[in-house]
């Protein structure tokens, strides 16, 4: 799960056009009060642990280094959480969004994971 730092301010104050994420799904839970989204739910199958942390780390160095001509710079808070049981979605979106609860207290734009479930 990724938040966009401080998105809402952004956000409410210039409009982005739509599909600037297109890799992502909006979690419903986080739309701002203009209507826009500032969490989005990334869905990696077949990965490794290992891979879903470097892939969060370039996607958020990426965004770090990108300056949107609509909305300006934006960086990223990630929080992931990978299974390998019978965990039930519910569970593991849950996880993640506290992972990512860890990665905003810890001083934003950044990685966090969740402790492996199997």
């Amino acid at each position: 799960m990724l938040s966009c730092g401080h998105w809402r301010q952004q956000d409410d104050q210039k409009t982005a056009p739509n599909g600037w994420f297109t890799v992502a799904f909006p979690v419903a839970s986080s739309v701002s009060s203009s209507g826009h989204v500032e969490e989005f739910l990334v869905v990696l199958t077949t990965t490794t642990p290992a891979e879903i942390v470097q892939t969060a780390e370039r996607l958020r160095k990426r965004l770090e280094n990108y300056s949107h001509p609509g909305v300006g710079r934006v960086t990223a808070s990630f929080g992931i959480a990978v299974t390998t049981s019978d965990e039930i979605l519910d569970t593991l979106i849950h996880r993640a969004d506290e992972a990512l609860y860890a990665a905003k207290q810890q001083g934003r734009n950044r990685v966090s994971g969740a402790p492996v479930k199997i």
